[in-house]
């Protein structure tokens, strides 16, 4: 959905994000209470990839939109209005945040007269007008599905980005395009914190995600040599989809420490282009760090009592004890492998 709310909080920076919960929920007090005093956010487009966004706007066909919520109504209508490029320019935020979640789990849907928009198999496809619009001959294009069908989104994605690079050049030059660099996660957390694989959680659908991850690194990668924009990568970070999650564990809903870590990012991007110190901005990356290192101290004092219990099984079964079986865990830990 685009959202624009009023005018920015005094002294804080405007953002826009193009994108999804990834980026999002970084400017959402449930995850950055604090978020505020530092940062606005007047602008968001909600999983539209890139390939329909440049493409000219669409009207569904007559039979409309079903039973769809009036939040999810306004995200498929903004997808087929393009109605967040003309307000880019309205808006003119410092930074424009991007990432393109809908380029991997959705693709788009390739209408017989040459348009595209974004094949949102949670929004557009509930509605009547999907099996309209695909009784009319309209064909699913997923990079996922094979790799006939990945090169060519490939091709079309490159050709749409540079439109949008042009577009935001044009309407919002002050503008500074920052790519969050996204994944889906490894491992969720069980209530009773254990880690498990995501792949094996049933109440999601399935996905590959070491393919989903290699196309997404090649799409973060390919924006950044097609364009002049900064970068924000989190991806060599271990955060499973937590049991608390307000959306519920998936795979792009990640340990709660990434939300701060992330803000912090962009304050001290901000910082390093030469702006001021301003001292919400500096808090939030302290905080960040300080959550960061306790997180740590948390998980290394976890593992040590659990190499603890191991150890005292071992000897009690007569076994000798492996006093290394800890750091073992932390590395597997460290390369995102439970």
């Amino acid at each position: 959905m685009t959202l624009v709310t009023g005018e920015a909080e005094p002294g804080a920076l405007d953002v826009a994000v193009l994108g999804s919960c990834i980026t999002r929920d970084a400017f959402n007090t449930r995850f950055n209470p604090g978020y505020k005093a530092g940062w606005t956010c007047r602008l968001f487009n909600n999983q539209s990839a890139p390939v329909a966004l440049m493409s000219p706007p669409v009207k569904l066909p007559a039979s409309g939109y079903g039973d769809l919520t009036p939040y999810q109504r306004g995200n498929v209508d903004n997808d087929l209005s393009r109605s967040f490029l003309d307000r880019l320019g309205e808006v003119a935020p410092t930074y424009l945040l991007v990432d393109f979640f809908g380029d991997v789990h959705f693709g788009v849907l390739e209408l017989p007269d040459g348009r595209f928009v974004t094949d949102n198999r949670w929004m557009l496809r509930r509605t009547p007008a999907y099996a309209d619009l695909l009784a009319a001959g309209a064909q699913p294009l997923h990079p996922l599905a094979g790799p006939e069908q990945r090169e060519r989104y490939a091709a079309l994605w490159d050709a749409a980005l540079v439109r949008l690079r042009d577009l935001v050049a044009q309407r919002s030059p002050g503008t500074t395009v920052v790519v969050h660099r996204g994944h889906n996660t490894t491992h969720f957390r069980t209530p009773t914190g254990r880690l498990r694989p995501i792949e094996r959680r049933k109440q999601i659908s399935p996905l590959d995600v070491a393919a989903a991850n290699a196309w997404w690194r090649r799409l973060d990668d390919r924006a950044l040599e097609l364009c002049d924009w900064e970068a924000i990568d989190l991806t060599d970070g271990f955060y499973p989809s937590p049991p608390d999650h307000p959306w519920g564990v998936f795979y792009v809903h990640y340990d709660l420490g990434y939300y701060p870590e992330f803000l912090a990012r962009l304050a001290a991007l901000h910082l390093r282009r030469g702006g001021r110190a301003e001292d919400p901005l500096v808090d939030q990356m302290l905080a960040a760090t300080r959550a960061q290192r306790d997180r740590v101290a948390a998980g290394t004092r976890e593992i040590d009592r659990l190499a603890r219990r191991l150890a005292a099984l071992r000897e009690s079964r007569g076994a000798p004890a492996r006093p290394a079986v800890g750091g073992g865990v932390r590395a597997r830990l460290r390369r995102g492998r439970g």
